[in-house]
């Protein structure tokens, strides 16, 4: 044997022997306990000992905090603190579920790297619910609600200055948090903006369900590189609203200074009952806009404008809009016009669409019998409702003159799939967030599609093994899956059951349980229940980056190194 393995395998046995589970009811202590690799759980309990400061774990091997099997586990904090209040840490994951309630804040992770935030219910907090920054963060299926509630006494009177229910922040002025990604959260009924992305690049909000925000329900402030996809944002009452009205679905402006807002991707988003739709402005100190592009999205019983830019203070360019469906009653207004490409947009019910937003390819109707627009299923009989289940507005296969279904254009940006993840056509795909009808969109998968997931890569490496580190094992490298090498640089392992999962991973080139290469950023996302729905209309394409063959139960997903 080598005699540089031998340092390899006293670390691995280190490693091994060192890293623990720590099951308590004195968190702090545990804290400061705790080494890179353990897991902390916590006991049944209410949490007074606010606020908790946290510790970095390592790549490879993050500090896990969580409830211990079966606990119900509260924080409750004070109107002057946060119940966490971190700062520069790396590599930990907050599971939950917890409860955090009554405090300044929920969770505050300021200059955060590889941090993961999930299983968190925030509510009755003065401030933020979750806030933010730092470089490579996931935040995901969370709930916060009754969020900044040190606004709700003035909300009606003021001109803005509130804070956010969630929100992602610049790590210092000027110095963009990257990599940040909010999905699947539930934010609701506060009195800041539903999610505010703040200073950050190459930043995504998907899959989010946020309702009755104040101002905006998502928001995007000097930002570029932003995804906004396959969210639900609606407002279904007037409790929340400012001194303008009912909160717009998503706004934009360069309020943090002279910078611009550029590359803003809006796709498959489902928007209902807010007063604008899409909304950009300026503020004193100037600022515009670039590369904006509008795609497939629906707008139902938005009150005023759809779609709004207000004149930028240093121009705009290269912007598109093609292939939304809206149903409002005011018009769209684009400034500079010269800046946008539009195509495929239809306009119901709409008071007047000047030429200049109207060309050859979208339509304008003021009367239509809603099942020539929609597929109506059961359930679906009050169109107007604003608490509207968003199935309802899947295109009819069988329209009257005002199609929807697979009579949009591609385009310049494609979008691969719908709100559902449903692959989009290639070459006439619908026209708002939905690609199909529901005849063709089972409501839940059937049992029956649990398939296994084999996963396979090739990377070429001696004494050296593939693993696969990802959400679904904590991003342990100890605990998370090893490849089987079967020959020619093919390693493969099988996941069991993996399209009932929903997880974020990575390869990695390992020694034992130690890493020593990881693949290029970003990570990979798995979403197994829309590689089964792709898998059964087709046995082989492309999911992600990656190729999948279905053969039976077992579904082989091959990727390639990056």
């Amino acid at each position: 044997m080598s005699r540089k393995i031998f340092p390899l395998i006293f670390l691995l046995l280190l490693s091994l022997i060192y890293s623990k589970t720590i099951t308590t009811t004195d968190l702090a202590s545990a804290i400061s306990q705790a080494s890179a690799g353990d897991i902390i759980q916590i006991k049944s309990g209410i949490y007074k000992n606010v606020p908790y400061r946290l510790k970095s774990g390592s790549q490879g091997s993050p500090i896990t905090i969580k409830a211990a099997p079966g606990a119900t586990v509260t924080f409750t904090g004070t109107a002057s603190s946060c119940i966490f209040d971190v700062y520069s840490v790396s590599y930990v994951n907050i599971e939950g579920p917890f409860e955090l309630k009554n405090a300044l804040c929920g969770a505050k992770i300021m200059n955060a790297n590889y941090v993961n935030i999930s299983g968190l219910t925030v509510h009755d907090v003065q401030q933020q619910g979750i806030v933010v920054s730092g470089h490579n963060n996931h935040i995901f299926n969370n709930e916060v609600y009754n969020c900044v509630m040190e606004n709700k006494a003035t909300a009606k009177s003021k001109d803005g200055g509130w804070s956010q229910c969630v929100a992602v922040w610049g790590v210092s002025y000027g110095v963009f948090s990257t990599n940040i990604i909010f999905e699947k959260n539930k934010i609701h009924e506060g009195y800041g903006e539903g999610l505010d992305f703040l200073e950050c690049e190459n930043c995504k909000a998907i899959g989010n369900e946020i309702t009755n925000g104040f101002s905006m329900n998502i928001y995007v402030d000097a930002s570029k590189n932003i995804e906004i996809d396959s969210n639900i944002l609606r407002v279904n009452t007037d409790t929340y609203n400012t001194k303008w009205g009912r909160a717009c679905g998503i706004g934009m402006a360069p309020e943090s200074g002279k910078l611009n807002i550029d590359n803003i991707l809006i796709t498959n988003n489902i928007i209902i009952g807010t007063r604008m739709g899409i909304y950009f402005f300026t503020m004193a100190n100037g600022g515009g806009y670039n590369n904006v592009k509008i795609l497939h999205n629906t707008l139902w019983n938005v009150f005023t404008t759809p779609v709004w830019f207000r004149p930028p203070t240093t121009g705009a360019s290269n912007c598109e809009m093609k292939n939304n469906f809206f149903y409002v009653d005011g018009i769209i207004d684009f400034n500079p016009k010269s800046a946008w490409s539009l195509g495929h947009n239809y306009y119901y019910n709409i008071n007047g669409v000047p030429g200049i937003y109207s060309d050859s390819s979208s339509m304008a109707a003021k009367s239509l019998d809603i099942s020539t627009i929609f597929d109506q299923v059961s359930g679906c009989n009050d169109y107007w409702n604003q608490n509207l289940d968003v199935k309802c507005l899947r295109p009819s296969r069988n329209p009257g003159l005002f199609k929807l279904y697979h009579s949009g254009e591609i385009p310049k940006t494609k979008v691969a799939k719908d709100f559902s993840g449903t692959q989009r056509s290639t070459s006439t795909p619908s026209i708002g967030a939905y690609e199909n009808a529901s005849a063709e969109i089972p409501d839940e998968p059937p049992v029956t599609d649990a398939y296994d997931v084999k996963f396979k890569i090739n990377y070429c490496t001696s004494y050296q093994v593939i693993k696969i580190v990802g959400s679904h094992c904590n991003w342990s490298v100890s605990s998370c899956p090893t490849m089987n090498h079967e020959g020619n640089c093919v390693w493969s392992t099988t996941i069991p059951a993996a399209t009932s999962k929903t997880f974020i991973y990575k390869f990695l080139v390992a020694t034992g349980n130690t890493a020593n290469r990881w693949e290029n950023d970003p990570n990979r996302q798995f979403n197994g229940a829309s590689l089964a729905s792709l898998a059964n209309r087709a046995s082989s394409g492309k999911y992600e980056t990656c190729s999948y063959t279905k053969s039976g139960k077992v579904i082989t997903l091959e990727c390639s190194w990056r």
